[in-house]
């Protein structure tokens, strides 16, 4: 890695951090320069400015999951499996990375369509059709689209209840565990398309 890539590494990690924390509007370039005890004309001489920045940064972040993810999809060829190797690595990404986990929910939910489009077509679409055409590959009449959706929506869901599960009637701290998360969910994929494909 060369100085320059090294120093644009340092700076969206920085970043990263930063707006994981505090969101996009309340964080400034100057904040992200004191961060890495740089210049503000530091920071822009690598990102032309705060919308460049935050792009950047959410592909640092949201596509770090993806070279072990593809490493399994390529030894795994049977849809199931596919879907199985999806679920337990989001689950244990939403779980055990808080920056990833805080940014995916924070850019969901100031719902910036120019950043949400940028991010889709430069980090998500891929997986995304991966999953989808196992899904379809499994038969049935379901849509593979919103199938693939559910099974985003309920791992997102499962993270955002973590911290309050135990406090919920006949709830335990096992229920916040990602293998124990990750399993749940594929049982319930697995019989939803089950049910699919007994329905045609």
């Amino acid at each position: 890695m060369n100085d320059n890539s090294s120093t644009r590494t340092l700076i969206l990690s920085a970043a990263a951090r930063l707006f994981a924390a505090d969101g996009y509007d309340a964080v400034s370039m100057r904040d992200v320069a004191a961060e890495v005890s740089m210049t503000p004309a530091n920071i822009y001489y690598h990102f032309k400015d705060k919308d460049a920045l935050i792009r950047e940064t959410l592909v640092h972040v949201l596509s770090a999951p993806a070279p072990s993810l593809e490493t399994i999809l390529a030894t795994t060829q049977a849809p199931l499996e596919v879907i199985d190797a999806f679920i337990d690595s989001f689950v244990h990404t939403m779980f055990e990375d808080r920056i990833f986990s805080k940014l995916v929910l924070r850019e969901l939910l100031d719902g910036d369509v120019d950043r949400l489009k940028y991010v889709a077509e430069t980090v998500v679409n891929h997986p995304f059709s991966v999953v989808a055409r196992a899904v379809a590959d499994c038969g049935g009449g379901g849509d593979p689209v919103l199938m693939t959706v559910s099974i985003i929506g309920m791992i997102i869901g499962h993270f955002q209840m973590a911290a309050m599960i135990c406090y919920a009637p006949g709830g335990t701290p096992e229920h916040a565990d990602p293998r124990v998360v990750s399993r749940h969910i594929s049982t319930l994929v697995r019989s939803a398309l089950k049910a699919w494909g007994s329905a045609d």
